[in-house]
């Protein structure tokens, strides 16, 4: 199998790294983050320039992620008497900061930026999940839509 880095931030071949991840499900039956780490801890591992093992940058960057948590994890929601509507993110990330999604629904740029992310994440998706035959409908949808941006 060839292996490549979707975003290529890692400091080993992805090659390498894919080996490695599929030797460690081999040994420990399993593969999860528990175990990738588990068997990357020691300095002559293939995977252990991948982590950050200095304690207080990793946390920091860790309370990064909780911070980006709890703003992607906020939604809003309209009550009409004993109904709610369907949920709806508060926050959405435009040009690499987060944006109130009223503030984003009245600037068409913001806008526009947004509906070009979806459509990024739309074309993800049908990558991701193209050898399922079930979707083959949607990927038709995914691809109409992409094609209608691409001419607009």
């Amino acid at each position: 199998m060839v292996y490549q880095w979707k975003v290529p931030v890692y400091p080993i071949s992805a090659q390498d790294a894919g080996a490695e991840i599929e030797r460690i499900g081999k040994q420990a039956g399993k593969i999860t983050p528990e175990t990738v780490l588990e068997q990357s801890r020691g300095a002559d591992t293939v995977l252990h320039k991948c982590f950050d093992w200095d304690d207080a940058s990793a946390a920091e960057k860790y309370r990064r992620d909780q911070a980006q948590g709890i703003i992607t994890n906020l939604v809003t929601v309209t009550v009409h008497g004993a109904q709610t509507d369907t949920p709806v993110r508060v926050f959405v990330n435009i040009e690499n900061e987060y944006k109130n999604i009223e503030e984003v629904s009245v600037n068409s740029d913001y806008a526009e930026e947004m509906l070009n992310s979806a459509l990024k994440e739309l074309v993800s998706f049908k990558q991701k999940y193209a050898t399922l035959k079930a979707l083959s409908g949607v990927f038709v949808q995914i691809d109409s839509l992409t094609a209608q941006e691409e001419n607009a």
